[in-house]
């Protein structure tokens, strides 16, 4: 059986634990680990397997930059939404308070 020394990161990604949790586990010896240049790694029975990048096509590298450009649109028409939003709340505040000055002014 072959045994592999993972950093925290790659053991609590794979295992899908906190670094906090793993720390905890290392302090109550509840895992094998070493110390090496500061860095702690845990033994584990899984390998670290690089996620597979796709082979990038033409078709794919265009279908990218179209979904790049749509988000930098997006991005700007958001901006300018919040932008109407804040104008519109500031109305809202002005029609309210010039309504509360009406309404006291119709006590007296």
């Amino acid at each position: 059986m072959t045994e592999y020394w993972l950093s925290l990161d790659e053991y609590a990604r794979i295992h899908k634990l906190s670094i906090s949790t793993l720390r905890r586990r290392i302090k109550s010896k509840q895992v094998e680990y070493k110390l090496d240049n500061g860095k702690y790694f845990i033994k584990s029975l899984t390998e670290v397997v690089p996620p597979q990048v796709p082979h990038l096509n033409g078709d794919l590298i265009m279908r990218i930059q179209e979904l790049e450009c749509e988000s930098r649109e997006l991005k700007r028409e958001i901006v300018n939404l919040q932008k109407q939003n804040d104008d519109l709340s500031t109305l809202v505040s002005y029609y309210e308070n010039s309504k509360e000055s009406e309404l006291v002014l119709e006590k007296f």
